[in-house]
């Protein structure tokens, strides 16, 4: 987490994402963690 409260992360095919810390916490694990199923709306981080 960068210091600002926005966090980053890198997706596996090389997307590179910013967003604030109060993100969804249901939202970021679906994110982090592999072989979930989730459907992910990244235009959800940009709230």
């Amino acid at each position: 987490m960068i210091g600002d409260g926005m966090i980053s992360f890198v997706t596996a095919y090389g997307s590179v994402y910013i967003t604030r810390n109060t993100v969804d916490e249901n939202l970021l694990r679906a994110v982090i963690t592999r072989s979930g199923g989730e459907i992910i709306d990244f235009g959800e981080f940009k709230k």
